[in-house]
């Protein structure tokens, strides 16, 4: 049986991307209902990845490029600016694909979409991970805000041992105290880290895991330029954006509080994508998806799903994206995995709504 080894990050970071020193919140607003779907994020020779980016309603809004940010075994950051995705429109302009090819090694990588509109744009990070990789992460993103700690997972397989660990941090080594010990710490990090974790030698072979720390740049309950204003609160894994400050949506759920409950096959901030056509919102069509949206927010497993290749079905007990969220049902009520909605709408006690997260 496989060994697991457990490498650990704790780090503070801070991170959202907007061009130009003067914030612009109609900009803001308008683009929090772009979002990327990727399929086959666990890429392969055989299954290449394939990342599509879904824009707004707003015909202004042009999606103009994808970079690859993959580290090379020359310990350089690789960048494909050449590859201009909008050649690629859908006929009604909503949608961009790019399909990744080439050898596994030159696809893994982290991709930074990016969309813009006049002087102002937005990133959103994708990983792309080898299928076959020797040390994977718990989890692709992690959010947290200003002056947190957090730690990060990620497990080394096939009998990779602790003290052949090592870690890169925004394509840099890190000596000691993150030398062969599988953990490695930061303290009070003000900036946007992408972190890797792998095995000693073999950094060149991509096998190795990738994580996307996230801040928000505000303290935890508030947002604004100031963070001065007071976030509200975002039910089933919404997060409250700290230049917005509204609700970001995860997939399955909608509206200003992500109170609104759709389903499995759902996505983006105001629950109109679907992942197939099929028309029942719970069908399985974003199986084995990984979903993404614009920082802070980061790339989630669709709602009813967790694992790294997110097709494993929440335990009884916990719904939506990632499987993170806690069903509030009476006891011996099991809820929906996708939605949270109990069975008969028996709500536990103190618990109410249309899938029992309000009190």
């Amino acid at each position: 049986m496989a060994s697991h080894v457990l490498c650990i990050v704790k780090i503070l970071i801070a991170v959202f991307t907007f061009t130009g020193y003067k914030f612009n919140y109609s900009f803001a607003h308008t683009f929090s209902d772009v979002s990327v779907m990727v399929t086959n994020h666990l890429t392969s020779l055989e299954t290449p990845a394939v990342i599509t980016v879904f824009k707004t309603t707003n015909q202004n809004v042009t999606i103009y490029k994808a970079v690859l940010r993959g580290s090379n075994v020359n310990n350089q950051y690789l960048n494909f600016t050449g590859s201009r995705i909008e050649s690629e429109m859908s006929p009604n302009g909503m949608s961009a694909t790019l399909k990744l090819a080439g050898s596994v090694r030159s696809q893994v990588g982290v991709y930074t979409v990016t969309v813009s509109q006049d002087q102002d744009q937005i990133e959103m990070r994708v990983l792309i991970l080898n299928s076959n990789a020797f040390v994977t992460p718990r989890e692709y993103s992690t959010v947290v805000s200003i002056d947190e700690s957090v730690s990060l997972f990620a497990n080394g397989m096939r009998g990779v041992q602790e003290s052949s660990l090592r870690w890169r941090k925004d394509g840099v080594f890190q000596g000691q105290p993150c030398f062969e010990t599988g953990s490695c710490e930061e303290q009070n990090a003000q900036q946007s880290i992408v972190f890797e974790c792998f095995v000693a030698g073999e950094y060149g072979d991509q096998d190795h895991a990738i994580m996307n720390l996230i801040v928000r740049g505000c303290p935890d309950g508030n947002w604004g330029p100031d963070c001065e204003e007071t976030c509200p609160r975002c039910f089933n894994g919404g997060l409250c954006s700290d230049v917005t400050g509204l609700c970001q949506c995860p997939p399955g759920f909608s509206g200003t509080n992500c109170e609104q409950v759709h389903g499995r096959n759902v996505f983006g901030q105001f629950g109109k994508r679907k992942c197939n056509e099929t028309g029942d919102d719970n069908s399985d069509g974003c199986h084995g998806a990984l979903i993404c949206y614009p920082n802070p927010f980061g790339c989630v497993c669709p709602a009813g799903y967790s694992g790294l290749d997110c097709t494993e079905e929440c335990e009884d007990g916990t719904f939506g994206a990632n499987c993170n969220q806690t069903c509030h049902c009476r006891e011996n009520v099991t809820c929906a995995k996708d939605t949270g909605v109990c069975e008969d709408s028996q709500c536990g006690d103190g618990w109410k709504g249309t899938n029992c997260q309000g009190m």
